[in-house]
């Protein structure tokens, strides 16, 4: 990274690592191992495990995860962190909420075709319970199994 930097005349500073699935691992794994903080990071579609398992969650694995990254971005002087767009009164939503974090709302933008309306596409839609009811209770292999496949049409 430093030699692309140096031949692109390139600040340090002004870094920016971004990443798609295992390149948004890449990026997070990359960056706080830098002698420089970097600019920015643009992770999508990337999954940092922090513990999964009822054991882990009681334990505060993924607590910690967060916690010990924070500090180190303080010590590297920086002043931001943004635990991404989650909508309101959800469990992730509430997750970050009990860390501190005063809400920033985020618009959507969405572009209909003439005569039909904004879709209610919220865990919170009673349309949805049952489902939701249903999907809690599969084994876990059968939903990681189906959850890619059914979460295409679900965007």
């Amino acid at each position: 990274i430093d030699h692309v930097l140096e031949t692109r005349g390139l600040a340090p500073d002004r870094l920016a690592l971004v990443g798609f699935s295992q390149g948004t691992i890449m990026a997070l794994y990359a960056a706080p191992r830098r002698a420089q903080p970097v600019a920015c990071i643009v992770g999508y579609s990337g999954l940092l495990i922090g513990g999964g398992t009822l054991a882990a969650r009681k334990s505060g694995a993924n607590d910690l995860v967060y916690w010990e990254t924070m500090r180190h971005a303080v010590r590297r002087g920086c002043t931001a962190f943004d635990f991404g767009r989650s909508k309101a009164d959800t469990g992730a939503f509430a997750f970050k909420k009990n860390w501190g974090f005063e809400p920033e709302w985020l618009e959507y933008e969405y572009y209909l075709s003439p005569g039909s309306v904004l879709p209610e596409k919220n865990p919170n839609n009673p349309k949805y319970a049952m489902f939701i009811a249903a999907w809690k209770k599969l084994p876990l292999p059968l939903a990681n199994f189906l959850g890619p496949f059914l979460i295409r049409g679900l965007g």
